[in-house]
């Protein structure tokens, strides 16, 4: 019974994070609306209210979003498939599938970083961010084939299938909630 409730209050959690990620925009545009202005000279069209949004709140509604549709998806297949989660699954491979999609979406957001002064030709322009995605995203990926060792040493105590399934869609699930969280910090920093 506790576990069916802690699924329902995470599915909670992630519809309120879901509806505080699409409506701030929504909230924002009522309480600034200037009779339909945005802020930008000659008025505004969808993209550059978007790109504007953006840039006010780093994608924050964006990371919001997504985690409140993680939550919102593994609550629910928690619910309906109690018995087999149950079963199959454990907290420390459930924790370990999470920290792989966690460090997976830091590694690649500091390759996107790297990648994007290297394509420029910017990386003398940015003497901290340019050592730093590098340095970070070598230690995401050390950390990265830690986190499989240890994964594949969890999961033979406890061979499964199905479980190794439910990992891993919880890893691609939880990926751009990951990413995007990743990325609004990286603008707030």
């Amino acid at each position: 019974m506790k576990f069916k409730r802690n699924a329902l209050i995470l599915l909670i959690i992630g519809i309120l994070l879901l509806l505080a990620g699409f409506l701030t925009p929504i909230v924002y545009r009522i309480l600034v609306s200037d009779n339909g202005a945005t802020g930008i000279i000659g008025g505004a069209n969808a993209p550059s209210y978007i790109f504007m949004l953006n840039t006010m709140f780093s994608g924050l509604p964006a990371a919001l979003g997504f985690l409140g549709v993680g939550l919102a998806v593994s609550s629910c297949f928690c619910l309906v498939f109690n018995s087999t989660v149950r079963k199959y699954c454990g907290m420390e491979t459930s924790a370990i599938s999470l920290g792989l999609s966690a460090v997976g979406a830091l590694g690649i957001m500091c390759f996107l970083v790297w990648y994007w002064m290297a394509a420029l030709g910017a990386s003398s322009e940015y003497p901290i961010r340019h050592p730093v995605s590098i340095i970070l995203g070598i230690l995401c990926f050390i950390a990265f084939v830690v986190l499989i060792v240890i994964y594949i040493k969890k999961r033979k105590a406890n061979r499964s299938a199905k479980g190794l399934i439910i990992d891993i869609l919880t890893s691609i699930v939880y990926f751009p909630a990951f990413f995007f969280c990743f990325s609004c910090l990286y603008n707030l920093v």
